[in-house]
C-alpha cells in the first residue's frame, strides 16, 4: 500500500473540515443546533418545571425569572412546554438528517455508489422525496409512541378504572405492537382516514380541510415576503460585492437560514407581542369585526369585496407567522 493511499482519507477529512468551516450557514447552524439538541436530551439544564403541571393561580403570567417565557392559560410553564414538544421533534429531525445523509453518501460517494444511469434515474428527486417522506413518517410515528405521555389519559375521565383504560386502549389499537400500529395507521391514511381528533372530537381530515384556506393564504404571504426580502438582500450583496458590507450581509443571511422557525416565532412573540405589543399573537382577525364572509379565504374575499378595514386587520394578524416562515426561505 502506497503512502498516497494511506494519506488519502486524512486529506479528505481535512478538505471536508475546511469546507465546513468556510460555510457560514453550517457553522451558525451547528452553534444553534447543538445547544438545542442538548436541551432536548437533558431539558433539566434549562428548567426543572413540570411541562404538564397546571396551576390556575399562575395563569397567563408574563415572562419572569421563574417563568422565562411566561405561563399559558392552565398555568403551565411555557418554556417547559416548548422543550417538551420541541425535544422529540429535534431528535426526529436529527435522526432523519443522519439517515438521509448516510444514505446519500452510500449511494453517491460511498461503497454503494451507483454507476448505472437506470439506477440513478430510479433514485431521482421524486423517488428520493417518497423515500424521505416514508422515513420521516416512520421516525416521527415511533418517537410519538415512545416519548412520555399517554393519549388515553387525555381521553378518559379522571378516576377511571384499569379495566376502562385497557378497553379504550384496545379500541384504538394502542395495545398492539408499534410496528403493527404503524401499518394500521398507514393503511387508513392511504384511504384518507386520519382518525378523530382527541381534543376537538372531529375528523382529522375535516379539520385539515377547514384550516386549509388559512394555511394557503399564510404560505403565499410568507413566500411573497421571502421573495421580496431575498431579492432585496441579493441586490445589496451584489452592489457591495467585495466589501465588508457583503460579508456582513452573508453572515446575517447565514443566521436567518440557520435559526429554526420556532426560534424566530418565539422571538417575534416575545418582542413584538409581549415586550412591545405592536402586533396580535393569536387569531386570524379581531372578533369584534363582523365581515360577513362566505368562505374562509379572508384575504381573497376581503379584497374582492373591498372590505379594506377587515383586510388590514387580517394582514396585521398574519405578519408575525408570515415573517417567521419567510426568514428561512429568504
Amino acid at each position: 500500500m502506497s503512502a498516497a493511499t494511506v494519506a488519502r482519507p486524512s486529506l479528505r477529512r481535512r478538505i471536508g473540515s475546511a469546507a465546513l468551516v468556510r460555510n457560514r450557514a453550517a457553522v451558525v447552524g451547528l452553534v444553534i443546533l447543538v445547544p438545542l439538541l442538548v436541551a432536548a436530551i437533558v431539558p433539566w439544564l434549562l428548567t426543572n418545571a413540570d411541562p404538564n403541571a397546571q396551576d390556575l393561580s399562575s395563569s397567563l403570567l408574563p415572562p419572569s425569572w421563574a417563568h422565562p417565557l411566561g405561563t399559558d392559560k392552565p398555568g403551565r410553564d411555557v418554556l417547559a412546554r416548548v422543550i417538551y414538544v420541541a425535544g422529540p421533534t429535534l431528535i426526529a429531525a436529527l435522526i432523519v438528517a443522519l439517515v438521509g445523509g448516510g444514505a446519500g453518501w452510500w449511494f453517491l460517494a460511498g461503497p454503494g455508489a451507483l454507476t448505472s444511469s437506470v439506477a440513478v434515474t430510479g433514485l431521482s428527486l421524486p423517488g428520493a422525496a417518497v423515500l424521505t417522506l416514508l422515513g420521516v413518517m416512520v421516525v416521527v410515528f415511533v418517537l410519538v409512541r415512545v416519548v412520555p405521555g399517554d393519549p388515553i389519559a387525555m381521553m378518559i375521565a379522571p378516576g377511571a378504572s384499569e379495566t376502562d383504560v385497557a378497553a379504550l386502549r384496545a379500541r384504538y389499537g394502542l395495545d398492539l405492537p408499534i410496528a403493527q400500529q404503524f401499518f394500521v395507521w398507514f393503511g387508513q391514511a392511504l384511504h384518507g382516514n386520519f382518525g378523530i381528533s382527541i381534543s376537538l372530537k372531529q375528523g382529522v381530515m375535516g379539520i385539515i380541510l377547514d384550516r386549509l384556506p388559512a394555511t394557503l393564504e399564510l404560505a403565499l404571504l410568507a413566500l411573497g415576503l421571502a421573495l421580496t426580502w431575498g431579492t432585496f438582500i441579493a441586490l445589496l450583496s451584489t452592489a457591495w460585492r467585495g466589501t465588508w458590507l457583503e460579508r456582513l450581509i452573508d453572515g446575517f443571511n447565514g443566521v436567518m437560514l440557520a435559526v429554526p422557525d420556532f426560534i424566530w416565532g418565539l422571538t417575534f412573540v416575545l418582542v413584538l407581542g409581549v415586550l412591545v405589543p405592536l402586533l396580535p399573537i393569536s387569531g386570524r382577525s379581531d372578533p369584534a369585526i363582523d365581515a360577513g364572509l362566505a368562505t374562509q379565504f379572508y384575504l381573497v374575499e376581503g379584497l374582492l369585496r373591498g372590505k379594506l378595514a377587515f383586510l388590514f386587520d387580517v394582514l396585521k394578524h398574519m405578519i408575525l407567522p408570515a415573517l417567521t416562515m419567510s426568514f428561512p426561505l429568504a
